[in-house]
């Protein structure tokens, strides 16, 4: 079986998803730095990455049934069902795509998380430079009080939406699926997942 289309939009999802990482990474030295001024144009930036992840992922799942059909696999196969009944040298390419979207999708999830804590350090910063200047009686935060001040859930800035946050979150969900299915990876709960990801709901494995 010629797998030379499938591959190649694969390869092309992996240049999708470093995109969509090199552009996070911008975030992150953009919240770390403080330089907020260009956090929105980096968000927006963050949001087309994700519509092209939506555009390659939804090609792909139609490769991936056209290829179950011909191996006789069941509709809508991992990666790693393909490649485990294919030959030579398919298979080892197909196995080396699958390692390189779990490399992607562990530093993807890791960076997501770090944003969100960083995102909301500096929206609990900003609150507090506000409170000063209006005069409120809630002290600035500082390393003793801090502990003391309301909680302010992670959220990724404003142009990145709820929804785009949702549809990411379920990406990389399905992409452990995969990983799930070969018995490589362990697949994290919902429970996990949430925890990483707060105020998103994410689907079990």
């Amino acid at each position: 079986m010629d797998l030379s289309g499938l591959s190649a939009v694969l390869w092309r999802e992996r240049e999708v998803l470093d995109d969509l990482l090199y552009r996070l990474d911008v975030q992150q030295l953009l919240l770390m730095s403080g330089r907020d001024m260009w956090l929105v144009r980096a968000s927006r930036e963050i949001e087309e990455s994700i519509e092209r992840v939506r555009s390659i992922e939804l090609e792909r799942a139609i490769l991936f049934d056209a290829a179950a059909r011909e191996l006789g696999l069941e509709p809508s196969p991992s990666l790693s069902n393909i490649a485990a009944v294919v030959d030579e040298p398919w298979r080892g390419l197909l196995t080396d795509h699958y390692d390189a979207f779990m490399d992607l999708s562990t530093r993807i999830q890791a960076i997501i998380s770090l944003n969100r804590e960083l995102a909301a350090s500096a929206q609990q910063a900003a609150q507090d430079v506000i409170s000063g200047i209006r005069g409120e009686s809630e002290p600035p935060c500082t390393s003793t009080n801090r502990l003391a001040l309301p909680s302010v859930t992670p959220g990724p800035p404003s142009s990145w939406t709820r929804a785009s946050d949702e549809y990411l979150v379920g990406y990389l969900d399905r992409v452990v699926v995969a990983a799930h299915a070969k018995g490589r990876h362990r697949c994290h709960g919902p429970e996990h997942r949430e925890r990483q990801y707060p105020g998103v709901r994410a689907a079990a494995c």
